[in-house]
């Protein structure tokens, strides 16, 4: 009642109510108050009959003026009861009546959104016909049963057949649709394009496998074809992506290795060293970084040019991968540097590789137009065994292994260590 009050007061019907709940309340009161005084008379043994008569009179003169009090508070609320019922009711009727009307609206939307974009859609399919009637690509057209009704000019090439001998002939019986990734054929392609799913160019690459076997990489863009809504065939447009993939190969290839030696380049060097690293936190193990620097090398460019030293550095790229494991990793990092990533490899094991790497280039006969030169390498290796180390600190390391390599005499294999004070020396003068 006290929650009804203070929200609720406003309305007729419970404020009336509350009237007479208050009005109520005082007779209670009145009761309590002759409660008390009978309580207090009787305990004290001072009560006489018509003290008694009195008492009772006023009890039952109170309750006649309670009695109608309470039955028109029950009436009140009561009213007011059946008054949300009904508002209630008709507040229902109209949001029922209102949702209809919405979905009334709603549905002659949709429709009408539906046919405009079938309308789109048709005329969109008339343009593409137009389109690719007119278009330098191959392109082929089926009749309802997917066989060949029509193909131009560059269709007979891409597909090795001529018009006159492959027309009336099924399409599956002309090439097939192979995915260049997994091998594996597509079928029920055209069975979509008959049953009126255009089909777009994918950005996956696709192969068109001819008759006689031979692939070609090709984009292939489908579409039915449709005479007053119904649909008598599809129209097949082929590009040949040859020129296009072997493009995208040598891009590919020229982002990751270095052009002179064909070896990796820095920054797939770097990625796979990175790699390496983070390895360690999922599968503890060793590996072995080395930094290597010609140390003959601004000689034979300088006395001889560019041309002797690419050759020089061809030469020596060929003859260190010749001393490394299947799976170790050999990058030119520019210039007459040479990383290696030897993985999964021991301190013992790396330090024998790296031996007889530095010894291969010290028995490299190279000479230029009859001028020969003594070349050798200077080599700086760090063990990799902690995850927690960072590519630039385990670059830095065999940075300063290497040119420890060269202060010591050059031609040799400097290991690096945290006991080595020469390297801390050099390691806090690069910070």
């Amino acid at each position: 009642m006290i929650w009804l009050f203070r929200n609720f007061r406003w309305f007729s019907y419970l404020d009336v109510a509350i009237q007479r709940w208050a009005a109520a309340d005082d007779m209670i009161l009145a009761l309590d108050e002759l409660g008390e005084t009978i309580h207090r008379k009787v305990t004290e043994g001072r009560v006489s009959s018509d003290q008694v008569g009195a008492w009772k009179a006023e009890i039952h003169r109170l309750n006649d003026e309670i009695g109608p009090l309470s039955k028109a508070f029950s009436d009140s609320l009561g009213e007011g009861s059946r008054f949300i019922n009904i508002a209630l009711t008709l507040a229902n009727l109209a949001t029922a009546a209102l949702l209809i009307l919405l979905a009334v609206w709603r549905t002659r939307k949709l429709l009408a959104q539906r046919q405009a974009f079938q309308n789109a859609l048709n005329a969109e399919r008339e343009r593409a016909q137009i389109t690719l009637a007119s278009i330098g690509q191959a392109v082929i057209s089926t009749n309802s049963d997917g066989r060949l009704d029509y193909m131009n000019a560059v269709a007979e090439r891409l597909l090795a057949h001529t018009f006159e001998l492959a027309r009336g002939k099924p399409i599956a019986s002309l090439f097939k649709l192979v995915d260049k990734d997994s091998g594996v054929e597509e079928t029920q392609w055209i069975e979509r394009l008959l049953a009126g799913e255009p089909r777009r160019s994918n950005a996956r690459p696709r192969l068109l496998q001819r008759a006689d076997g031979s692939v070609v990489p090709i984009a292939l863009t489908g579409a039915p074809l449709l005479v007053s809504g119904e649909v008598v065939g599809a129209v097949l447009a082929f590009h040949d992506m040859t020129r296009e993939q072997d493009y995208i190969e040598r891009l590919s290839w020229q982002a990751s290795h270095d052009e002179l030696t064909g070896l990796a380049n820095r920054r797939d060097f770097e990625s796979r060293l990175q790699k390496a690293i983070q390895d360690l936190h999922h599968r503890p193990g060793q590996h072995a970084l080395m930094y290597l620097d010609l140390d003959q090398f601004k000689l034979v460019n300088d006395t001889c040019g560019h041309a002797a030293g690419d050759q020089l550095l061809r030469q020596v790229s060929i003859l260190l991968g010749n001393d490394l494991r299947p799976g170790d990793i050999l990058a030119r990092l520019g210039g007459d540097e040479f990383g290696v990533l030897l993985l999964d490899c021991s301190l013992d094991l790396a330090a024998d590789i790296a031996e007889r790497m530095r010894a291969t280039i010290q028995d490299l006969h190279f000479s230029w137009t009859g001028r020969p030169f003594a070349i050798s390498v200077s080599i700086g290796m760090v063990q990799i065994v902690d995850a927690k180390v960072t590519l630039e600190e385990t670059l830095q390391a065999a940075d300063v292994a290497c040119y420890m390599a060269k202060e010591k005499g050059r031609n040799r294999v400097q290991l690096h260590s945290d006991s080595d004070t020469a390297l801390r020396e050099r390691f806090t003068e690069m910070a």
